[in-house]
């Protein structure tokens, strides 16, 4: 889970955040076994003004999914410029091209962390 937990590091330096939370990340840990997560960790009031601790948990695979998280990476590995997929009529941006590089290891019948592994070199 190196290249996994490498990329939501690096999505978190570079600025990410889920739509889902607006708050600071308390917690990168591994849970069950291999999957990977973001835990935020916050407290609101409740109606009669007593302390209630909340939690979102986001998992690699929401986070994987996320082309926020993609750009966020990218500018943490500092990933610029254009990038061609396949050919010079298919102009996309760095992080999109890490993207497709990414899902087309997966079509490939790689896991996960092979696939994130083959763009982190």
């Amino acid at each position: 889970m190196e290249y996994t937990k490498q990329f939501i590091e690096d999505a978190i330096e570079g600025g990410w955040k889920s739509e889902y939370a607006n708050y600071e990340v308390d917690t990168l840990t591994r849970k069950q076994g291999d999957v990977v997560g973001v835990w935020f960790y916050w407290s609101e009031l409740d109606i009669n003004k007593f302390a209630i601790k909340k939690t979102l948990e986001i998992l690699e695979s929401e986070i994987l999914l996320d082309p926020l998280a993609w750009k966020a990476v990218g500018k943490t590995r500092g990933w610029n410029g254009t990038a061609y997929w396949r050919s010079e009529k298919a102009e996309m941006t760095p992080h999109e091209f890490f993207m497709h590089n990414f899902i087309e290891v997966l079509f490939e019948g790689k896991t996960i962390e092979q696939a994130l592994e083959a763009i982190s070199k």
